[in-house]
C-alpha cells in the first residue's frame, strides 16, 4: 500500500517537474523572440541612420559641387566684364561709354565689377582729352535738342555738315542775345538796329559771348545789375532790376525818410512849446512861438511876389498837388515840385 502510495507520489512529481520545465521553456523562447525583435528594431534604426547620413553626406557634395560651378561662373563673367570695361575705357578716340555689369553676377562678383566700372570713370573725368569729347558731346546734344540741328546731320557731305552746324550754332547765339537783352530790357531789334549784331560777339566755343555783349547793349538798358551768383558748377547767374523800381525805392526811402524827421521835430517842438507854456516866465503866446522858430527854425519858406514870408514849411509835411496826389516836402525850396515826393 505504502508502495503504490510512494509511486504515486513519484508520479506526481514527475508531472509537475515535466510542467514547470515547459513554463521555463516557453518563458526562454517569449524572452527569446522579444530579444529578435529589439534587435530587429535597433537594425532598421541603424539602417535609417546610416540612410540619412548618406543623404546628407549626398546633399553637402552635390551643394559643394554647385556652389564650385557657381563660383567659376561667377569668376568668368567678372573676368569677362573686366576685360569688356578695360578695353572700352582705353578707347579714347569715340569715348564709347563704359559697359554696365552683366546681370547674371551678384554678390562680392556685382560689388566688385560696380567699383571697377567707377573707377574707370573717375580716371576718364580727369582725363583732359575726355574733358574736351564730354564738352564736345554735350555741346552737339544742346545743337540738336534745341537749336534746330539734325540729329542725322553726320550723313551729309562735310561741307553741309559744316553748314548745319553753323546754322544752329547762329540760332543759339541768337537765342541767348534775346534772352539777354530782356533781363536788361533791351529791345532785340532796336540793339540791332543800332547795328549791336550778337553774330559780333561769337566766342571761340561758337557761343555769345555774353560779358561784351552786355556791356555793348548797357547805354540802352532801362535796368541795373543788382546781383551776381556764383554756382558751384562755375554758372554765373546775374540779376537785373528796372532803373525806374530803384528810383521808386530811393524815393520811397526820401519820403519815408522825411516823414519820419518831421514826426519827430514836431513831436520835440509840441513838448517845448508845452514846457514853455505850464513855465512861471510869463510868456505870451507870440513870444513861444517866436521861441519855438528860433528853436527849430523851418526848412522852407513861401513867399508872395513882395518877397514877405507867407508860409513856412518842415520836412516831412504834407500836402495834395495839382494832380491829386499826397505829396510830402523833402527839402529845398518849396516852390518846385522837386521838393516835393510823391508817397507811393
Amino acid at each position: 500500500m505504502m508502495d503504490e502510495f510512494y509511486k504515486g507520489a513519484e508520479l506526481g512529481l514527475k508531472v509537475s517537474d515535466q510542467r514547470a520545465r515547459h513554463t521555463n521553456l516557453a518563458e526562454r523562447a517569449s524572452q527569446t523572440n522579444r530579444g529578435l525583435d529589439i534587435r530587429e528594431k535597433q537594425m532598421n534604426a541603424d539602417l535609417s541612420r546610416l540612410n540619412l547620413l548618406n543623404r546628407k553626406l549626398d546633399y553637402e557634395i552635390t551643394q559643394q559641387e554647385n556652389d564650385d560651378n557657381e563660383q567659376t561662373l561667377q569668376l568668368d563673367l567678372l573676368k569677362g566684364y573686366k576685360d569688356q570695361l578695360a578695353v572700352t575705357a582705353n578707347d579714347t578716340t569715340n569715348f564709347p561709354e563704359l559697359p554696365m555689369p552683366p546681370a547674371g553676377l551678384h554678390g562680392a562678383y556685382s560689388t566688385d565689377a560696380i567699383k571697377s566700372r567707377e573707377n574707370y570713370i573717375a580716371s576718364r573725368t580727369e582725363s583732359i582729352e575726355y574733358k574736351r569729347h564730354d564738352a564736345a558731346r554735350k555741346d552737339e546734344a544742346d545743337l540738336i535738342d534745341n537749336f534746330g540741328l539734325s540729329a542725322d546731320y553726320k550723313a551729309a557731305e562735310p561741307a553741309a555738315q559744316q553748314m548745319m552746324v553753323q546754322s544752329a550754332k547762329e540760332n543759339r547765339v541768337n537765342d541767348t542775345a534775346v534772352r539777354i537783352s530782356r533781363e536788361m530790357g533791351v529791345d532785340p531789334f532796336a540793339a540791332r538796329a543800332k547795328g549791336i549784331n550778337p553774330s559780333q560777339y561769337i566766342n571761340f566755343n561758337g557761343k555769345l559771348d555774353e560779358n561784351n555783349f552786355r556791356a555793348a547793349i548797357q547805354p540802352m538798358s532801362t535796368h541795373v545789375l543788382t546781383n551776381v551768383t556764383q554756382h558751384s558748377s562755375g554758372a554765373t547767374a546775374k540779376s537785373y532790376t528796372t532803373k525806374s523800381a530803384i528810383s521808386r525805392k530811393a524815393n520811397t526811402y526820401t519820403v519815408q525818410t522825411a516823414l519820419a524827421r518831421g514826426a519827430k521835430v514836431k513831436d520835440e517842438a509840441r513838448k517845448r512849446r508845452q514846457t514853455l507854456t505850464d513855465s512861471n516866465e510869463g510868456y505870451t503866446p507870440e513870444q513861444i512861438d517866436e521861441i519855438i522858430r528860433s528853436e527849430y527854425p523851418p526848412d522852407g519858406v513861401k513867399r508872395d511876389a513882395n518877397g514877405n514870408i507867407v508860409d513856412v514849411m518842415y520836412i516831412g509835411d504834407k500836402k495834395i498837388n495839382a494832380n491829386r496826389e499826397v505829396v510830402v516836402f523833402t527839402g529845398g525850396d518849396p516852390s518846385l515840385s522837386s521838393s516835393w515826393k510823391k508817397i507811393q
